[in-house]
């Protein structure tokens, strides 16, 4: 490069700046800049050129560093998602030359949130070094590991027998991941669910086989963790499918397409009428109503549940007012939160300021969040309830026996309600196990000081099963189906006339 810059000075007789600095081998390493000007003279003999050196080693370390950093993800120092993409594109353009293939892998930490919940962030931060430490090392030179976000990784794989490999590759980071890592004397255990996408027979372009490693991510971590699922033909169709309704949701949302239904809730002993809970229901049009188990959990993945909750909140409050002003009995109705409502207080404000507008008498609102939720961030948690629970709304722990939670959670929360899960009241009395579970709850909540609802009560075997053990209430369509708010005006009154005369089976 200085050899031909010296030529065409020389011969264009004008000063020539070299495109590149040069780096000098010289101890330290410098790098310069180089200008050369030509010295005119008469005699051919006597012309020359004059070589100016200006040191730029600080600038163009600093250019590195900020395209490492603009490059690099700077907790574990692995490439981010600008760069994951950069050389996935690379990959795809090098495969289609070479008529092989390029594989996505997607990484997805399981139990990690609950690392960096309980223990903090900065044990967080640690454990996700050394998982990028452990990835590299079971990966080659030329493979991609990097870090997509949160606790999320990515790697990038290529050559011959890929889905073969991308197989062997992905085993081995479950069992490496899986291994207990050791932070401030300290022992934390992770899990790993991983999604695998090929090209070209998968997708052929970067943000398609990530997409779909994604979605396969999402399929190996609904089937329990610690495990890998390959994309399939069905993802695109199923990925559009989940599109659809979410943008169908939020304009459910402005056209008034949800209503609320009501599950009646009885006294087991006497059948009598002690409370409802309050469903969530959407009449699309042109479909009808579509259960919550079809659209819920899209509505949580978008966000869209925390103005969804709050819909079902006021909704209630609206309606608990009109029975009230109509001279109603009213029994307390229970709300389900999710818990990305949960995550901050507003929640707090949203109940209390529910409740004043309204003019609601706190005992009649019941909060229900999931037992997974409740466990999720106990300090946080503690005080959340701790702060509804000084509203006087009542709290009940939902699906209880599905999340796994002790006697120590438990007492640490102020709970007045426990709900055993139908999966296990679907089985009394002929189910050993659920039959013992079941028994256990029950004890578990008096010992507490909470009352006991049991979900899904279908038939006189269980509804016998759940009185002999002395459980407090019940819900389930031996009682009564869903009701629409337009009918529980004369459910109260059936309720008030006939207290212990039987179940009520209205509504749709």
């Amino acid at each position: 490069m200085l050899k031909e810059g010296v030529h065409d000075c020389l011969a264009q007789h004008k000063p020539v700046l070299l495109a590149e600095p040069l780096s000098l081998l010289v101890d330290p390493p410098c790098t310069v800049r180089v200008s050369i000007g030509p010295v005119l003279a008469s005699s051919p003999k006597s012309r020359g050129a004059v070589l100016v050196l200006s040191d730029v080693t600080a600038l163009v370390i600093a250019e590195a560093q900020l395209h490492h950093q603009a490059t690099h993800d700077p907790l574990t120092g692995l490439p981010n998602r600008t760069l994951i993409q950069d050389r996935l594109q690379q990959l795809l353009a090098a495969s289609q030359r070479r008529g092989d293939g390029v594989g996505v892998l997607f990484i997805d930490l399981d139990r990690f949130k609950r690392i960096n919940d309980g223990a903090g962030h900065p044990i967080g931060d640690q454990v996700l070094r050394t998982v990028g430490l452990r990835l590299q090392a079971l990966c080659r030179a030329e493979d991609t590991v990097g870090r997509w976000g949160g606790d999320e990784f990515v790697i990038l794989l290529s050559g011959d027998n890929l889905g073969e490999n991308c197989q062997l590759v992905a085993r081995k980071l479950i069992g490496e991941i899986s291994e207990l890592i050791m932070v401030e004397r300290v022992s934390y255990h992770l899990g790993a669910s991983i999604g695998i996408a090929l090209a070209p027979d998968d997708a052929s372009n970067a943000e398609d086989l990530i997409r779909l490693a994604d979605l396969a991510m999402y399929r190996a971590k609904k089937a329990g963790g610690d495990s890998f699922a390959f994309a399939s033909p069905d993802m695109n169709r199923s990925s559009s499918q989940r599109l659809e309704i979410e943008v169908s949701l939020r304009q459910a949302l402005l056209q008034c397409e949800f209503e609320v239904y009501y599950q009646p809730q009885f006294a087991i002993g006497q059948q009598q009428l002690t409370g409802l809970e309050a469903l969530i229901r959407w009449n699309r049009p042109g479909i009808g109503l579509t259960p919550p188990d079809e659209f819920i959990p899209i509505a949580e993945d978008s966000g869209l549940i925390n103005e969804i909750g709050r819909w079902v909140l006021n909704e209630v409050g609206r309606q608990l007012r009109e029975w009230l002003d109509a001279g109603c009995v009213v029994v307390p109705v229970a709300v389900n939160v999710s818990a990305r409502q949960c995550q901050d207080f507003k929640l707090v404000d949203e109940i209390r300021s529910l409740l004043a507008r309204h003019a609601i008498p706190a005992r009649l609102l019941e909060i229900e969040i999931t037992e997974t939720a409740a466990v999720q961030n106990m300090e946080h948690m503690t005080n959340l309830l701790g702060q509804l629970s000084g509203l006087g709304v009542k709290l009940a722990i939902d699906d209880f026996g599905t999340g796994y939670s002790s006697l120590g959670h438990l007492k640490c929360l102020p709970i007045s309600v426990l709900k055993i899960d139908k999966s296990f009241v679907s089985g009394t009395p002929g189910n050993h196990e659920d039959c013992s579970i079941s028994r256990a709850t029950i004890a578990l909540a008096h010992s507490l000081g909470m009352k006991v609802v049991a979900e899904g009560v279908e038939n006189e075997q269980q509804r016998a099963f759940l009185d002999a053990e002395a459980c407090d209430i019940a819900q389930g369509y031996l009682f009564s189906k869903p009701i629409q708010a337009a009918g529980i005006v004369s459910l109260f009154l059936k309720a008030a006339g006939n207290a212990g005369k039987g179940s009520i089976d209205e509504g749709p």
